[in-house]
């Protein structure tokens, strides 16, 4: 079977003469009922819209029904209506049912209240049921008053006239209708808004001692599943001062719980602060705020929670007790909600802005009690640090907001934290009470007055971190001057203990140039570098330093409240004419100042002299020093002669030098030098006497000064090789620094010298030289007492030298068999000359000398004799062949220093010669063997020598000297040159025995011959070369030359003799000494 289409014939159309269909006539007849209805309904409208422009039309018939749907049955009053109306209500732009002339009419009949008028909607659902059931009530003008007695209890009033007494508050129930679940049985179960427009609301919290009124206030509340939702908007307060806010809420009636919102603007703080006594500080704000609040209350109307959200726009903050000066903000954000009711509330973030500065803020308040504990955290971005004192409470530690504000300037602080802790009371939150803070900032680019007037350090960034014991700074570097301070701290104490017991302490690490660091420490109020003798601006070198300053936060600090500690590092240390008018340089020292004192040590130079130093002082009397120094250094010529001590006499090379100098509290000074003589050489040259280097010795010399002027040396020691001086020293105050007055050697020993010697130097007279003792061994000086090197000498300083006759000196050695005991005597120099000398002594063979030198004019005469003359020429060192005999010299000195000449004339009897190398040589030349022999054994006696001489700087000259003797008589004249032993020598010698016993026999040829004297025979010879290796040359054919004898005897042997009264008696009076 195939499917397919299947066709079905149509009926066909019902014939057209028959008439519309029915259903085209019901459409029309439908029609023309909605046209009809409409135009009804258009007559009806525009008859109501003429009658209601001529006022409302009542519908009276109504007012019943809706009394009768208003009384709940749930208040305490009923409401009548005075009539019912229907008006066109222009602000909603509709038409609107509205009841008027309410009253509100309690148990016993009287008219509680009345509302002008009220809008009412009803329920078309109701109205198909047959009930007359108002949907929204909206109250026109009403005044309601809610209150909260002290015990708590809650009662609103509504009416145009509301009670205090909540026991006769007026309440027809609404609120409480709507809170009911709807019952559309009843004509108020299909309520579900009441509203007030333009309504009074006061709120009295007789609990709380507070009061709320809104004068304007357009609320509607809507009943919904969870409860009663509230919106709207209120006015608080009158005037410009006024708070247009609108309103949020919902009450959920599971819970109880209500939650309120408010968004407000242009809220004045000021009218804030009229609201509650807590709010009373809102007044030092001075500002718009806008934004909103979200408040919770419990079952109870009690606040159980709070959330703000609020924003202000430029201002200030005046608060007097915190703040020296309003505080000005451009804007602000603040966030703040509660925990646990309103026991606890929580600043989630404030941001204040200051004009390029921001501070944030977060933190939390409790209630303990009836006080507010707080914990607040905020923090200041990009400040610029002169602003810091702005924004730092006054009573937040105030020595420290003063030091800081005052002494840390410039610059930027990239960010503050604050983390504050306090209570506030509730009754009295002005009396804020801190309990403890702690917070840190961070700053760049300031400068730090470390103490003022110094030069404060620029340039500085660190963190500073603070509690409420301690406000400590650490400095991250900076610059003063030309030094770079490395790092520092700031430490504030004691901000814990009693009112101003707070200090500072202030440590910094800073290096650079010398002479900037001595600047500042030389400036007001430290002054510490020019009391030391030194000129800062004449320093040079580099340091590296750290400085701790310590003081107590006071208005005024003295310097004895300042402690100083310094600990320097100088590098290449320098001063000009720091020491001895030299530089000091080379320095590597290290300085160390505390409040007790200051310590320097190291090495330096002084001009070109390495020495160690260690210098303390004290700043507080501790002890009895309060200066001291220690010098340690080597010092050989060169280094003496820079230092100006070159002036020492018989020492050269190195000397170990330990010098201790201290000066006490009352000015006086001791000071000790420890001097190690190893590497120095020690030449008493005059004595004979020489310590090479090498050989141990030393010196100690202690001496003190007063009034900075060198008064005694109470010890002076000397111990090298045998050399041993002990003694001390008095000095006195002279134009130029202190001069010696006394030096008393109590003791002088080396090789054989015993002595004592002391040197007088009273004021305008001649220094006076008291020498005493067991031995002085004078055997060098005698030996280069007559040198003549050809080198100038200085000129001898003016002097008294004193052996005393009641101290004389047990024994002098002149020579090496020569000694002079018990001498005594007196030699004074003029400072050109020895020009009164006088010495007396006896030989060790009992020999007595006598030396006299006496001004006579402008010259000196000279006296001396002996009765051992050859002692004394053995001493001089001029011969050692002469044997005894008794000599005087009588002559005279004239001129000084190297033109100095003595003439005179030596005379010399009773004595033998024995063996000289130029007599010798002569008498063999000569073929006097005979005498020869003489001279070679037993040695040759002479009666008697006169020789007439000159004596220079350079030469001895004599002119007829005459010798004779038993065996010989010699004749001579001659020179010697002083400086290089040259002898120029000529003369005659002749056999005086051969003479006398010719004379004898032959008288007449005897006499014209010899012209009455004792002989004819003589040879005539010649002396060259020097003293060691003489050139003697002998004539001897002029041995028979006649009238020889005359000219080489004439005088001897004649009593009318120039000499002749001294052959009486050459040695002085017994009186005169010996």
């Amino acid at each position: 079977m195939a499917w397919g289409t299947v066709k079905r014939s149509r009926p066909a159309a019902p014939s057209s003469t028959k008439g519309p269909p029915l259903i085209v006539r019901s459409s029309r007849l439908l029609l023309l009922f909605f046209a009809a209805a409409l135009v009804g309904l258009a007559l009806i409208f525009g008859v109501l819209i003429w009658q209601l422009s001529r006022g409302p039309i009542s519908l009276s018939f109504l007012t019943p029904l809706i009394e009768r749907a208003l009384d709940t049955g749930r208040g305490n009053a009923r409401i009548e209506l005075h009539d019912t109306i229907l008006t066109w209500a222009a602000d909603d732009r509709e038409l609107d049912i509205r009841a008027v002339g309410l009253q509100f009419v309690d148990s016993s009949g009287s008219v509680r209240a009345t509302i002008p008028e009220m809008s009412v909607k009803f329920s078309g659902r109701a109205l198909l049921r047959g009930l007359v059931a108002p949907t929204s009530l909206e109250l026109f003008g009403p005044r309601v008053r809610v209150v909260r007695e002290i015990n708590g209890d809650i009662s609103m009033d509504i009416g145009d006239t509301p009670q205090a007494d909540g026991n006769r508050a007026t309440s027809p129930g609404l609120i409480e209708e709507l809170l009911q679940t709807p019952n559309p049985n009843l004509a108020s179960g299909y309520l579900t808004r009441v509203a007030v427009r333009s309504a009074l609301i006061e709120f009295d919290d007789f609990q709380r001692g507070m009061r709320i009124s809104t004068p304007r206030a357009n609320i509607a509340l809507l009943r919904d599943d969870e409860g009663i939702s509230a919106e709207g908007s209120v006015v608080f307060g009158e005037s410009d001062g006024a708070i247009r806010a609108d309103l949020s809420g919902i009450y959920r009636v599971e819970s109880g719980a209500t939650e309120l919102g408010l968004v407000f603007s242009d809220v004045l703080p000021a009218t804030l602060a009229t609201f509650a006594p807590e709010l009373e500080s809102l007044a030092q704000l001075k500002t718009k705020l806008e934004g909103t609040l979200t408040l919770s209350l419990d079952s109870d109307l009690e606040p159980s929670g709070i959330s703000v959200d609020m924003r202000a726009a430029a201002g200030q903050v005046l608060l007097d007790n915190l703040f020296e000066a309003p505080v000005s903000f451009d804007s602000a954000n603040v966030r703040v909600r509660s925990e646990k009711g309103l026991d606890s509330l929580v600043l989630e973030s404030a941001t204040v802005e200051l004009g390029g500065a921001t501070i944030l803020l977060n933190g939390n308040a409790r209630r303990v009690l009836d006080q507010w504990n707080l914990g607040v955290i905020a923090e200041v971005r990009n400040l610029p640090v002169n602003s810091l004192e702005t924004y730092w409470p006054k009573e937040v530690e105030p020595s420290a907001r003063s030091w800081i504000t005052e002494n840390i300037r410039d610059g930027q602080v990239d960010s503050a934290v604050l983390r504050l802790r306090a209570s506030v009371p509730e009754a009295t939150p002005e009396e804020i009470d801190i309990s403890g803070f702690d917070g840190e900032i961070h700053f760049r680019e300031t400068a730090v007055h470390y103490l003022r007037p110094l030069p404060p350090v620029r340039d500085v960034f660190g963190v500073a971190r603070f509690d409420t014991r301690n406000f400590d700074v650490d400095l991250g570097g900076g610059t003063l001057r030309d030094l770079v301070a490395e790092s520092g701290r700031v430490e504030i104490l004691g901000l814990d203990g009693p009112p101003r017991g707070e200090s500072i302490k202030i440590e910094v690490t800073i290096s650079g140039p010398v002479r900037d660091a001595f600047e500042i420490l030389d400036s007001e109020p430290l002054e510490f570098i020019s009391g030391f003798g030194l000129d800062p601006a004449r320093t040079s070198g580099s340091h590296r330093t750290n400085a701790v300053f310590a003081f107590p936060l006071l208005d005024d600090v003295l310097i004895d409240q300042i402690a100083v500690a310094t600990a320097s590092r100088m590098v290449d240390f320098g001063a000009e004419d720091a020491v001895f008018g030299l530089p000091v340089g080379a320095g590597e020292l290290t300085l160390n100042v505390n409040r007790e004192g200051m310590e320097v040590s190291g090495t330096a130079e002084i001009g070109s002299v390495p020495i160690g130093l260690t210098w303390s002082e004290k700043f507080e009397q501790d002890g009895e020093v309060q200066t001291r120094y220690k010098v340690r250094t080597n010092l050989d010529d060169a280094g003496r002669a820079e230092l100006g001590l070159d002036g020492i006499p018989f020492v050269s090379g190195s000397a170990g030098v330990g010098l201790t100098y201290a000066i006490g509290w009352d000015g006086v000074a001791t000071g000790a030098a420890e001097i190690d003589l190893t590497d120095t050489t020690l030449d008493l040259d005059p004595f004979g006497w020489t310590k090479p280097p090498g050989d141990e010795g030393r010196a100690f010399v202690r001496f003190m000064v007063e009034d900075e002027i060198l008064t005694t040396m109470p010890e002076l020691s000397v111990e090298a090789g045998d050399l041993k001086v002990e003694g001390a020293g008095l000095f006195r105050s002279g134009a130029d620094g202190p001069e010696l007055q006394r030096l008393t050697l109590e003791r002088v020993v080396f090789g054989q010298t015993d002595a004592f010697v002391n040197i007088e130097l009273p004021e305008g007279v001649p220094q006076i030289i008291s020498i005493g003792g067991s031995a002085i061994d004078l055997r060098p000086v005698m030996e280069g007492l007559f040198d003549a090197s050809g080198e100038e000498e200085d000129a001898p300083e003016a002097m008294r030298l004193v052996i005393s006759e009641q101290s004389p000196v047990a024994e002098i050695r002149l020579g090496e068999e020569t000694r002079l005991t018990n001498a005594f005597g007196t030699f004074l120099n003029d400072g050109t000359d020895w020009s009164d000398v006088e010495l007396r002594g006896r030989l060790a063979n009992g020999g007595r000398i006598f030396l006299r030198v006496k001004p006579e004019g402008g010259a000196r005469d000279l006296t001396f004799e002996s009765d051992d003359a050859g002692s004394v020429l053995r001493a001089l060192d001029w011969t050692d062949t002469i044997r005894g005999g008794e000599m005087r010299v009588l002559g005279q000195i004239s001129g000084s220093g190297d033109d100095e000449v003595i003439t005179g004339q030596l005379d010399m009897q009773s004595f033998v010669l024995t063996e000289g190398p130029i007599g010798a040589q002569i008498l063999a030349l000569t073929s006097f063997s005979g005498i020869a022999d003489v001279l070679g054994g037993e040695g040759l006696s002479f009666r008697r020598v006169e020789v007439p001489f000159t004596l220079t700087d350079k030469e001895i000259t004599f002119k007829q000297g005459k010798a004779r003797g038993a065996d010989i008589g010699i004749l001579a004249s001659g020179r010697l040159d002083r400086e290089t032993d040259q002898l120029e020598l000529t003369g005659e010698i002749a056999p005086a025995y051969t003479l006398n016993s010719l004379l004898a026999d032959i008288p007449l040829i005897g006499t014209v011959l010899s012209g009455g004297a004792d002989g004819i025979f003589a040879a005539t010879f010649r002396v060259g070369g020097t003293l060691d290796e003489p050139d003697v040359s002998v004539n001897p054919l002029s041995v028979l030359t006649p009238g020889i004898v005359r000219r080489l005897l004439t005088g001897f042997g004649s009593d009318d003799g120039p000499n002749a009264e001294s052959e009486e008696e050459l040695e002085p009076a017994a009186d005169e000494g010996g």
